[in-house]
């Protein structure tokens, strides 16, 4: 007996009495009939609302990309993701993950006051500034502080050339900024900072984190790219995702005198 093979033609789903007179989905060029039959279901299905993002969705202007999701030794595949649904981009089928997992948070909130101690500690003379908004509560100390002295820039430029200046004249300065503001000084850190040979230590604000990723994950691209362009730069960096992370700015400045270049200190989300 001859196998039996799939029809090539199919009658009218409206001619056949009792049965839905929906028509089915056009089959696709290159694919199996059961193929079909599963990516037109998976297309005219309606995917729900997210309601969880997990850690390893990142999200961006033009849609959103999936990693996997982080598997501790032990863990099924059930623990993580709850659910699985399909988006169609296009042509394209997207794996949209739902979770009901969650990760604890990655970056807490520092106190004002025990960050402008930290500081302090570090024999900081000067805070060289572009006002940060991520760090507005230590700016709201440092203008009432009568030991530390604060000199506003109106670009992260113009801070770059004046912290300079203060060193070279025996001070011992801070430049707090932005992430934005990385960026926009990247020239001058390179001519003056590096190839000048000046211990800066960068106090760097990445406004619009997300506490509950790694920076490299945001969305973001201001937060995501600020690391990476560090390192590039040649510039050593360290996170300051909680008060436990304060012993670093000391150690920035040892280590910036020691290199005879600037060190970055990062404050992973906004002050208290």
């Amino acid at each position: 007996m001859s196998p039996i093979s799939e029809p090539t033609s199919r009658p009218s789903v409206g001619s056949q009495a009792g049965k839905s007179t929906t028509p089915s989905p056009p089959p696709l060029d290159g694919c199996s009939s059961v193929s079909q039959r599963a990516a037109a279901t998976a297309i005219t299905t309606p995917a729900p609302a997210m309601t969880v993002r997990p850690p390893w969705y990142s999200r961006g202007r033009l849609g959103f990309s999936c990693g996997s999701p982080p598997l501790e030794s032990g863990d099924s595949t059930e623990s993580v993701v709850s659910s699985v649904s399909f988006m169609a981009f296009g042509s394209a089928l997207v794996v949209n993950p739902l979770s009901t997992w969650r990760q604890p948070m990655t970056a807490q909130s520092i106190p004002a006051d025990q960050l402008l101690a930290a500081i302090r500690g570090a024999g900081v003379q000067d805070v060289v500034l572009v006002p940060d908004t991520h760090q507005r509560t230590v700016l709201d100390l440092l203008m009432d502080d009568e030991v530390i002295r604060t000199i506003h820039c109106s670009t992260e430029d113009e801070a770059v050339a004046v912290s300079a200046g203060l060193i070279i004249g025996g001070r011992r300065p801070m430049m707090q900024i932005q992430h934005a503001g990385l960026y926009a000084s990247v020239n001058n850190l390179r001519g003056v900072a590096l190839d000048g040979h000046f211990p800066i230590v960068l106090l760097i604000g990445l406004l619009g984190r997300d506490p509950e990723l790694e920076p490299e994950q945001d969305g973001s691209s201001m937060v995501r790219l600020c690391r990476p362009l560090l390192e590039t730069l040649d510039i050593p960096s360290h996170l300051l995702d909680g008060p436990e992370d304060l012993h670093h700015v000391s150690e920035a400045f040892d280590e910036a005198a020691e290199r005879n270049g600037p060190v970055a200190l990062l404050v992973g989300t906004t002050t208290s």
